[in-house]
């Protein structure tokens, strides 16, 4: 100590180690898996999914093509809307993603509608924003992988808030696209 420094009456404060802080808390880096998430079917997601298949109709509508190819595209996008929005907008398909359990880094457990659940591996293609996560899953078995679309309205908040922050914690700086986050 220099012999003109001032002296302070307050000693300083010790910082805990990590350590002492997980034990304490039984967290490290702020949260602990898994996190579980209830996904319930979302009006939100029944529009946009609605609205970009009445959207594509319309330029096929307005495209000018021959008529019979027309008609095929129509059948096509109200097929492809009609599966969309009972697998992932309503929940009401066998193989609709009803439960999400982030285990881990990268490891996940999804329960499907019809009750059967299947390990998966949580991508680094999973978006993290402020209103919504697209959790995208890799199943074994399944060529393409899959996407869980979790908004506001489609489960509870408090769930969705934790399971937003452990994916932006547990992946690191530049594994996900995190935007916005609280």
């Amino acid at each position: 100590m220099r012999p003109n420094a001032p002296q302070s009456a307050v000693p300083p404060t010790p910082v805990a180690p990590p350590a002492a802080t997980e034990a304490r808390t039984g967290m490290h880096g702020g949260l602990r898996a898994p996190w579980t998430v209830q996904v319930g079917p979302s009006r939100t997601l029944v529009v946009a999914i609605a609205g970009g298949h009445l959207s594509a109709g319309a330029a096929v509508a307005l495209a000018g093509l021959p008529w019979p190819l027309a008609i095929a595209l129509s059948v096509a996008l109200a097929a492809s809307g009609a599966f969309h929005l009972a697998r992932c907008a309503l929940l009401r398909l066998p193989g609709s993603i009803v439960s999400l359990r982030i285990e881990g880094r990268g490891a996940a457990v999804v329960r499907f509608r019809n009750g059967r659940e299947a390990s998966a591996t949580v991508l680094d293609s999973t978006v993290v924003a402020w209103r919504l996560t697209i959790v995208r899953l890799r199943l074994p078995g399944e060529r393409a992988p899959r996407s869980v679309a979790l908004l506001g309205d489609n489960c509870e908040a408090a769930a969705f808030r934790r399971l937003r922050v452990g994916l932006a914690w547990q992946a690191g700086p530049g594994h996900l696209t995190v935007d916005g986050l609280n």
